[in-house]
């Protein structure tokens, strides 16, 4: 349940297509890539690759870390006047002959809150 907590806010007042538009707002500035955006289903999912390879390993490994890839996912539901909001995000480590390396989910609550804080934001009134 703990996991849930972290993962997991409340848009108070807010309409669930608001929401979830600007949920797809903040994925874009974060150089995510929206795979799906399903407002009947309330699923949002999306990913961001990152390139980790190093120059020196390129040189002296033949198998080596390349990239990463995060893959962000959110169910969010109307509850009256609210939307509640669930986001799990996970990361892939993958070598340069495509395999994985390492799969690891966040844990960090300080990743959710940076993420939530930034759609609150965006949906504040100017």
């Amino acid at each position: 349940m703990e996991i849930r907590e972290m993962q997991s806010t409340t848009f108070t007042g807010m309409d669930a297509k608001t929401v979830l538009k600007e949920m797809v707002h903040v994925l874009q500035d974060n150089a995510f890539i929206v795979k799906t955006a399903n407002l009947e289903l309330g699923v949002l999912t999306g990913e961001k690759d990152v390139d980790v390879e190093s120059s020196w390993a390129k040189i002296f490994t033949t198998t080596r870390k390349k990239n990463t890839v995060t893959e962000l996912t959110a169910n969010v539901t109307q509850y009256g006047p609210d939307t509640k909001v669930r986001v799990t995000i996970r990361t892939r480590l993958f070598d340069n002959f495509g395999r994985i390396l390492k799969v690891r989910h966040i844990s960090d609550p300080l990743y959710y809150q940076q993420f939530f804080s930034k759609v609150h934001e965006g949906l504040k009134p100017e």
